[in-house]
C-alpha cells in the first residue's frame, strides 16, 4: 500500500531545510529516508515515533503525516 508523504516532506523541509539534515537527526541513512518517503521501504514504529518528536508532530496527527492515501 502506498502512502502520500506530502505533508511529512513539507514538515521536514520547514523544520530541517533538507532531507539530509533530517536523516542525520533521525539517525538513518539518507538513502534509507529517500526509500521511506518514496514508498520503497516501510517506517518502523520506532522511526515514526522519533520522527514525530523531531518534527514536533502531536501523536493525534500521525494519520496526517504517515497514513495518508
Amino acid at each position: 500500500m502506498n502512502y502520500d508523504y506530502t505533508n511529512l516532506k513539507s514538515r521536514i523541509k520547514t523544520k530541517y531545510t533538507t532531507f539530509e539534515k533530517f536523516a542525520d537527526a533521525l539517525e538513518i541513512g539518507r538513502s534509507t529516508l529517500s526509500l521511506k518517503l518514496n514508498n520503497n521501504a516501510e517506517w518502523s514504529q520506532a522511526e515514526m515515533s522519533r520522527a514525530m518528536k523531531l518534527l514536533d508532530i502531536p501523536e493525534t496527527d500521525i494519520d496526517k503525516y504517515f497514513f495518508c492515501h
